[in-house]
């Protein structure tokens, strides 16, 4: 199982890495291959990393990180996992852990979805 940990100024590469990997495989499908690659030809994986990681709560495995949720106040922003790391339960542990920092504040936390995502 995964540990989760606040994320660190340290980890915004290997977190932007992690989502570059697959972001063209989840955002091709609906948004187009041009549009996907504009969006990462202009740098803003890691400006949405750099500006957010003291939201971020990240998620390791032997170290390495496999996933990450970024929290704005009580909006879930951001719930990604690595593609390989899928289906084990990660994405609902930052999910739970996303949960309980929204609870601190007293409010409920807010997800906002795709519809195109609802079946993955």
């Amino acid at each position: 199982m995964a540990e989760l940990r606040p994320a660190t100024e340290d980890d915004v590469e290997v977190i932007a890495a992690m989502q570059q990997g697959s972001l063209v495989e989840t955002y091709e499908p609906f948004l187009g291959r041009t549009a996907v690659d504009v969006f990462l030809a202009g740098g803003n994986v890691e400006r949405y990393f750099r500006e957010r990681w003291r939201k971020a709560t990240v998620a390791t495995h032997h170290g390495t990180i496999v996933g990450v949720a970024v929290l704005e106040g009580t909006l879930l922003d951001l719930l990604w996992v690595d593609t390989a790391r899928r289906s084990q339960g990660i994405g609902g542990a930052l999910l739970k852990e996303a949960e309980r920092q929204a609870a601190l504040a007293g409010d409920e936390l807010v997800l906002e979805v795709w519809r195109v995502n609802s079946g993955r």
